[in-house]
């Protein structure tokens, strides 16, 4: 129960150099229930392939517009942000904008690099989405 607390606590300030997000609807205080906030996105992109399922919670710059419905963000704390694939409605997406990201991580996708060695990606798909100012 103070894990869930803190994690409202937590998504509640706003990162840096950003206005306060919106409050939470009643949906989406019961989500973040379900997000454990000692994991954030550099751990649970530490073990993608264990992580499918897991509900998250994250601030995330939209870096690119990869297809509709589809963005690589930045997410994380801003000192630590880490690329995420995020499904999402990109509709009036702009670069740079900041969003807070409540989701679900999906099996990762995942090839071979050069070396021969299995490279993961994180991807979530979005539950709720809030537009930062």
């Amino acid at each position: 129960m103070i894990g869930s607390f803190l994690a409202l606590v937590l998504m509640t300030a706003a990162p840096a150099g950003v206005a306060s997000p919106p409050p939470f609807s009643a949906a989406e205080a019961a989500f973040m229930r379900r997000v454990h906030t000692a994991q954030d996105a550099n751990a649970i992109t530490g073990d993608l392939p264990h992580q499918a399922g897991r509900a998250v919670a994250y601030y995330c710059g939209v870096e690119t517009v990869v297809k509709p419905g589809v963005i690589i963000g930045q997410c994380g704390p801003d000192q630590e942000t880490v690329d995420v694939f995020v499904k999402m409605p990109t509709a009036h997406l702009k670069i740079d904008d900041r969003l807070r990201v409540l989701g679900i991580v999906e099996p990762p996708a995942q090839w071979s690099d050069i070396t021969g060695h299995t490279v993961y990606y994180a991807i979530v798909r979005a539950v709720y989405v809030d537009r930062l100012k």
